[in-house]
């Protein structure tokens, strides 16, 4: 069983500008540019967004899950897309796993992502390939 996991922040907004932020996205656009990801990948779009990886080594503690620490690290960063104009955001979990996949979550873990006021789309399977 692979336990491996990628977590993805996306944000935008009609206001939204990135490169405001300085900091390394997986992906981004501009208002007004040529959208790198996305429905709307491809064209020129009114909004800005981005796509931001949460690195897989972030430093925790034992009492501590892995989900905390990447939730309390985007709620970290979530005043600087917000003042960078990015209004709505999405979190992303892949995971990599054969077979059945089943996952919890703390009540903790669930008010944290709670508090990040994001969709979250999460999805499982055996194969996810370099773009993901």
């Amino acid at each position: 069983m692979d336990q491996w996991r990628r977590i993805f922040f996306q944000a935008n907004g009609p206001q939204f500008r990135p490169s405001a932020m300085g900091i390394k996205f997986s992906s981004f656009f501009e208002p007004g540019t040529v959208a790198t990801f996305g429905g709307r990948r491809g064209q020129v779009v009114p909004f800005g967004g981005s796509l931001y990886r949460v690195p897989d080594d972030l430093p925790y503690s034992r009492s501590e899950s892995q989900f905390e620490a990447a939730f309390a690290h985007l709620a970290a960063l979530q005043p600087s897309f917000r003042a960078a104009g990015a209004d709505k955001f999405t979190l992303h979990m892949h995971r990599t796993f054969e077979g059945q996949c089943n996952e919890e979550f703390t009540q903790n873990e669930l008010r944290m992502l709670l508090s990040l006021d994001c969709l979250f789309f999460y999805a499982a399977r055996s194969d996810w390939g370099d773009d993901a």
